[in-house]
Parts: structure tokens; sequence; C-alpha cells
């Protein structure tokens, strides 16, 4: 077996909320001997650009040794490729993350399987010739709501669905009844990519499937009552789920392409079926331990000790 440690990487303004999480890992990673050391995105971010590749430069600026492991809780790409190019195993892989962490990736991802999803479109494609000339420069608008509704035909019209494309936790989800508050979404997620969705026919409604290694674990239905979202840390209320033998089906057929370690899969409700709605790479586990007796990650890090043997 390679080198023990790891390290397990947040954003820095992460790490609070995620305290049990942290506990619970790094307390298996000592118990299971492949110790974690907690560091953030932030450290990570300047120890490469200062020690490491100063190194590269100078043989005598001293490095500190590499992990032989990194979970990657920060949903950076970047960061999955940088371990991974020098023989790192990360958790998730780099592919995994650039997919879960893009909710459009995501979504070309599954229809490429034939998976179920929402009609979506791009977000900024709506607005790509509302602004040009002197009118972009004094950041006035011609006949934008008459463009956008041009536009929204067929299947995505009002009311819907905008959202960023890596927003996580129910952050940055919108319900849109019109224009005008559509073009107020779009100054609020100035800068990020951003998409729009066709609702799906239930609201507040949906499962998540939680899954270690390409193995379903455990499904859980959330249910809002006051909220469009169904989100456990915005107050829906959940409780575990029997997956239909279809649905099951369409879960393993997504982890055997995607090839995960550690991802809940969202999938909303609509007409009756299960629609696949996103990925989560950094999935959160308050849930499970509020509502059920799993320990889902003592048996991640019990997964990674398997991985890093094999």
């Amino acid at each position: 077996m390679r080198k023990k440690h790891g390290w397990l990487i947040y954003q820095e303004e992460e790490i609070v909320r995620n305290q049990f999480s942290i506990r619970v890992m790094c307390e298996n990673a000592e118990r299971l001997e492949i110790p974690l050391e907690v560091k953030t995105w932030q450290w990570w971010k300047a120890w490469k650009n200062d020690s490491w590749e100063a190194s590269e430069e100078n043989a005598d600026c001293k490095v500190r040794e590499l992990p032989g492991y990194v979970i990657n809780r920060s949903r950076d790409t970047c960061l999955a490729e940088w371990f991974e190019e020098k023989g790192i195993r990360v958790f998730n892989s780099s592919s995994v993350t650039r997919i879960a962490n893009d909710k459009e990736q995501t979504l070309e991802f599954a229809e490429s399987l034939e998976i179920p999803t929402l009609e979506w479109k791009d977000g900024e494609s709506l607005y790509a010739s509302d602004m040009s000339g002197t009118e972009a420069k004094t950041g006035e608008k011609t006949k934008e709501a008459k463009d956008v509704k041009d536009v929204l035909q067929g299947s995505v019209t009002f009311p819907l669905v905008a959202k960023s494309c890596g927003g996580h936790g129910g952050t940055e989800v919108f319900w849109v009844e019109n224009a005008t508050e559509l073009s107020k979404v779009k100054r609020l997620l100035d800068g990020k990519k951003w998409m729009i969705q066709r609702p799906a026919s239930e609201l507040g409604k949906d499962v998540r499937v939680y899954a270690i290694g390409n193995r379903i674990v455990q499904a859980m239905l959330r249910v809002s009552e006051t909220d469009f979202r169904s989100n456990f840390c915005l107050g829906g209320q959940a409780e575990p789920y029997e997956l239909g033998a279809e649905e099951q089906y369409m879960v393993q057929k997504i982890l055997e392409e995607l090839k995960t370690d550690y991802v809940g899969i969202d999938f909303l409700f609509d007409q009756g079926k299960m629609v696949l709605n996103e990925i989560e790479d950094a999935v959160g586990a308050r849930m499970l331990y509020s509502g059920t007796d799993l320990d889902i990650l003592k048996n991640y890090m019990e997964y990674i000790k398997k991985e890093l043997i094999e």
C-alpha cells in the first residue's frame, strides 16, 4: 500500500458548517490507519503557487511531502487534476467533479445515456442579441421582454426555474414568473454560467440517491410544504425511499458510466416518473444521520481504505 496519510480539502468558508462530517471522516481515517489532515482550498492554492512551483525551479527549496490520497470536497476540478497529474488518488475523480459541478454538463451527460431530464436552455443564449454598440456601453436593454418571450417557445415557457450551473444545496435557484423577473435573476447571476428549466409537475418533492463506489447505498425522499425546492438544509423533510426496478436501473446506468466514489444523485418527479435533476459531488449527509441509522461516512472511509490497498 502506498503512503497512508491523506488530505481532506474544503473551501475555507465551508469548514465550520461541515465540522460533523470532518470529525467523522478523520476519526474513521485514524481508526483505519489512513490518517487525514484537513486543508483548505485557499491554503492549497497558496502552497501550490509559492512552495511547490518554487521547488521545481530551486532544488534547495524544501517542500512538504505530498499526501498519499486526497478527498476533494472543494468542488474544484483543477485541484483534482493537479493531484492526479502527480499520480495521487483523488476521491472523487476530476471527471466526476467536472460533470457534477456544472448542471448543464450533468444534463448533457444524462441525455447521452438517454436518462430522462426536464427541458432546459442555456441562460445567456436568451440574451445573446439584447445589447450591442451604444446600448451595451450604457447598459440599456432594448425589447428585452419581447426578445426573451420570442426565445421561450415550446417546452420551456413561463413560469420556469432559473439557476446557476455551479450552485449547490438549493442556493442560486429561482422561481421565475415573467421576463422582468428573469432579467433580475440574470443580474443576480452576472458573471456566472446559468440556465433555465421547465418546472417538474410535482413541486417540493425529490429523491436523493447516495452511492459509494458505484453502489447504491440509500435513497431518501425529500418533501417541502413551503418551497418548490425540497433541500433538507432549506427545511425540507426527509425519509427513506425504496427505489423501483426502473429507478434502480437508471441510477446504476449513471454510476457505471460516471465511475464515482461518493456522490448524491438527485431526481425530481415529473408526471409520476423520476427525472434527473443534478449530481452532488461534495454531497452532504445530514439527512441520513437524522433519519436513518446508516453511518455513510464510516462506510466511505472503509471504501477509501480498500481502494488504496488495491
